[in-house]
């Protein structure tokens, strides 16, 4: 049987503990993590944290899904009607280089605006679909990736999107 990519569903803050166990069991396993600024009473830190809280991507066949799932903290796949929901080889590999890509953001244009529907031209997630927002004054980009249910919010060149009209 072929491997797919499936979604493991985690205890909370157990996602790089699991990550590290399933790669010394040789599982092909994907745990995307961003840089996030922590304030301490003391000090501020720059710390990895996952993209997808509780998340922890798996390219696994039927057979070796036990092995994933016997880890201690791996509640469940994600899955839909019972049947473990697969996530396409695309979509997995635009996180990859999503995280590895350092973007900039949306510079002032007065052809682009606020709550707009945009497609990505260029980069890692072209031909995703998105919607610009502001965060403390900055435009970004909501992608939604459906086969997770989740959404994830990027800085992007306002070169790498075009307005979606109609």
């Amino acid at each position: 049987m072929q491997n797919q990519w499936l979604v493991a569903y985690t205890s909370p803050k157990t996602e790089k503990k699991i990550y590290g166990r399933l790669l010394e069991l040789d599982i092909d396993a994907f745990l995307p993590l961003q840089k996030v600024t922590r304030q301490w009473s003391d000090r501020k830190k720059v710390v990895e944290v996952p993209l997808f809280p509780n998340y922890l991507f798996v390219k696994i066949t039927q057979q070796e899904r036990w092995k994933v799932l016997s880890q201690r903290g791996v509640i469940k796949f994600l899955s839909h009607g019972g049947v473990p929901c697969s996530v396409p080889e695309n979509q997995v590999r635009a996180i990859k280089d999503l995280i590895c890509e350092q973007e900039v953001e949306i510079y002032g244009s007065s052809s682009l605006c606020k709550g707009e529907r945009v497609v990505i031209v260029k980069g890692p997630l072209m031909g995703f679909e998105g919607f610009l927002t502001e965060k403390k004054g900055k435009m970004r980009l909501v992608v939604r990736l459906s086969s997770i249910s989740q959404s994830i919010s990027i800085e992007i060149c306002e070169s790498h999107v075009e307005k979606i009209y109609g």
